[in-house]
This record gives structure tokens, C-alpha cells and sequence, in this order.
């Protein structure tokens, strides 16, 4: 997407009453044929094969919706003193892309895209709505996400014991980097080491290598208890990694959704339609088969994380919210009565994805698609 994206959202515009009739009859004649259309051909119906009579009877097969349920009791004494490490943020320039991790968590709190490189050349990247005169950062992290309580944004870890991932999330790890900011020229990389651990056995350490001409990352996981790696450790990518100056979503701005490797193929779900959401606005979703990657994105940009090994058991979760936007037009029929719409149902989508606990390497990369 070179330069500044121009939004495909209809942007209210009152001005020139000029050839209005004509105007409003194209449009009628428009919405005529989409109403044919969509009467003579309806969406497929799923098709079902013969000797699979009953997809209740195969759960495996298909992306199977969970119920929430209440977290389990804590499975593990983790010390409840006050946190002895000081909070820190370090920031990482590149000429590509500018990211800020926090010690709280070892988790990512910004990451902005400055460059697109490709085989089609260079451009410099802005967030939708960007002009000449204002040129707005391309942030990738859901503001909602932050706000959140806990944060949801990436590299989180997730366990089947709540009291360790309270622990590995909420905690400040101590950072091997003295310096507030790296900058990295092209062919330069640094790794950086967070770590933590705990009196009961708990020991993490999260290990990140960035390249300065480079959009992968490099990220190890070591998480053991009594000298043992944690099994069942996911690696959370997200929550919905994106454009997030977007005013409205439609069909060229969709809203980011999860996507994954399994079995060969692509499959994608997205927060809007592929979620069966409970009174508290959650909603979990398991995807069967073996994962070769997964992450979450828009429609032009992306984060997504390549597991040293393949695995089975990836999870997604997602939520929703309602937001105040500016003036917008849903439809063609809106836009015909002129009737404005100013709030948007968004979502925010999480992939849990299984890695080895064992300090091998999980690639990320984060940037155009």
C-alpha cells in the first residue's frame, strides 16, 4: 500500500445539490441490482459429505466454540511480595519500524511500521486518513488492548496454571539492555533478554533478536518450573494488530481477524461473524489440526509467528466493544436517506498459539502482507 491509504469509507459531503435527481436515481438503480442479485444467488450453504452425516459426531474436524468457564483455582504458590524489579520500557528504531517492550510482562506496548520494502520498492508508511500536511504514525497496537485490564497485547503467555500466568504476565522482568533506546542501522541486530523467576521454581526468560533491515523477529521462550519447561505454554499474538486510525471498517478496511497455517491451508476467522459471544462479550473458539503459523491482521498489515515446531491445539479468543466514531455511511441505502451512523461493534482477537517452552525459536514477523 504505497505512501498514504486513502480511506474507502463514503465520507459525509452535503456540498453540491447539483444533478441530485439523477444522482439519487443511479443510486436507486444500483441498490435494484444488488437486491436481484442477492435474491437469485445466495450465499452457498456449506456443503456436507456424504459419510460425515453428523458433524456433532466429529469434533476434531471442525473449529469447535467453548464455553467460557471460571477460571480454575490456582495450581501453584507463586510469591505475593510486591514486585522488586523497577517497571522499564526499551525502545528499538530501525529504518523499518519503531517497537517499545515492557518490562512488565516482556511484552510489546507499541509497534510502529515507518517503511514498506518489497521487491516493488520502498515507501514510506501512515496510518489511514494521513495527508501531506498530517502524516499520522502507523500504530499496530489496539489502544483498546492497552487499556485493557489485564493488557492485551502481544507475547503474552498462557498456561493451564492461571497462577503462573499471572506471575509471568504481571510481573516486571529485569532487562539485559542498559540503554533506554537501541537503534539499529541495516545489517545490525540485538538481542535482548528479559528475565524472571520466583522462590517456588518459576524461572522465564524471554529472549528477543531484532534486525535493523529485517520485519522477523526472533523469540525464545524458556519457562520452567523445578527445572522442568511448562507444557501446554501458548504464545499469544495480539490483540488485533492493525491499522487502528481506521474511522470505519467495510469490505477494503476489514477489521483484523485471525489467521493461521493448518494442515496446509488458510484458515481465517474473523471477530465479526466467526465468534459465538456470551452475555460478557467474550467468546473462545479452538481450531483443530496441525498449526504451521498464526497470527492476526488486517487487510494490509499483519503479525504473525512461525513455532520452531508444528503443534496441535491453537486457541483463539476474542472480544467485543462498541466505539464513538465519525459521521459515516454503512450502506447504500444509508447513504441514499442520508442517514449517518456515528458508533461501530468492534472486536478484539487473540491467537494462542502452542510453543515449546524450552528456549527454541519462534519467528515473528510484523509488517505489510
Amino acid at each position: 500500500r504505497p505512501g498514504i491509504k486513502k480511506s474507502k469509507v463514503i465520507i459525509m459531503d452535503n456540498s453540491g445539490n447539483q444533478n441530485q435527481s439523477r444522482l439519487l436515481m443511479a443510486a436507486v438503480a444500483s441498490m435494484a441490482i444488488l437486491f436481484i442479485w442477492s435474491y437469485f444467488n445466495p450465499p452457498p450453504k456449506p456443503p456436507v459429505k456424504p459419510d460425515e452425516p453428523a458433524a456433532a459426531a466429529q469434533p476434531a474436524e471442525t473449529a469447535a466454540q467453548i464455553e467460557q468457564q471460571p477460571v480454575a483455582p490456582a495450581q501453584s504458590e507463586l510469591s505475593a511480595a510486591a514486585d522488586a524489579v523497577p517497571n522499564r520500557t526499551i525502545t528499538i528504531k530501525s529504518p523499518l519500524y519503531e517497537v517499545t517492550l515492557d518490562s512488565r510482562g516482556a511484552v510489546a506496548t507499541s509497534w510502529v511500521l515507518l517503511k514498506n520494502v518489497s521487491y516493488k520498492g520502498e515507501f514510506p508508511l501512515f496510518a489511514d486518513g494521513s495527508t501531506g500536511g498530517e502524516e499520522k504514525p502507523l500504530q499496530l497496537i489496539s489502544p483498546e488492548a492497552l487499556q485493557r485490564t489485564p493488557r492485551e497485547v502481544p507475547f503474552r503467555l498462557s498456561t493451564p496454571d492461571q497462577a503462573v500466568n499471572n506471575f509471568v504476565n504481571d510481573r516486571n522482568f529485569a532487562i539485559s539492555a542498559a540503554d533506554e533506546v537501541i537503534a539499529l542501522a541495516p545489517g545490525e541486530e540485538k538481542r535482548i533478554d528479559f528475565t524472571l523467576t520466583d522462590g517456588s521454581g518459576i524461572e522465564v526468560k524471554k529472549s528477543f533478536v531484532f534486525r535493523g533491515d529485517s520485519y522477523i523477529t526472533d523469540l525464545s521462550v524458556d519457562l520452567k518450573r523445578g527445572g522442568q519447561p511448562v507444557a501446554d505454554t501458548k504464545l499469544l499474538i495480539g490483540a488485533s494488530i492493525g491499522d487502528h486510525a481506521i474511522n470505519a471498517h467495510n469490505f477494503y478496511h476489514i477489521e483484523s481477524e485471525a489467521v493461521a497455517g493448518i494442515n496446509g491451508d488458510i484458515v481465517r476467522h474473523q471477530g465479526s461473524y466467526s465468534f459465538k459471544f456470551d452475555a460478557n462479550n467474550q467468546a473462545t473458539l479452538a481450531v483443530p489440526g496441525t498449526v504451521n503459523w498464526a497470527g492476526v491482521g488486517d487487510a494490509y498489515f499483519a503479525m504473525a509467528a512461525i513455532p520452531a515446531v508444528p503443534a496441535q491445539g491453537l486457541e483463539l479468543r476474542a472480544s467485543k466493544y462498541e466505539v464513538e466514531t465519525k459521521p459515516f455511511y454503512y450502506s447504500i441505502f444509508s447513504w441514499v436517506t442520508r442517514s449517518a451512523t456515528t458508533r461501530e461493534t468492534r472486536h478484539l482477537v487473540t491467537a494462542y498459539l502452542p510453543i515449546g517452552a524450552d528456549g527454541s525459536v519462534t519467528q515473528i514477523y510484523t509488517g505489510s502482507k
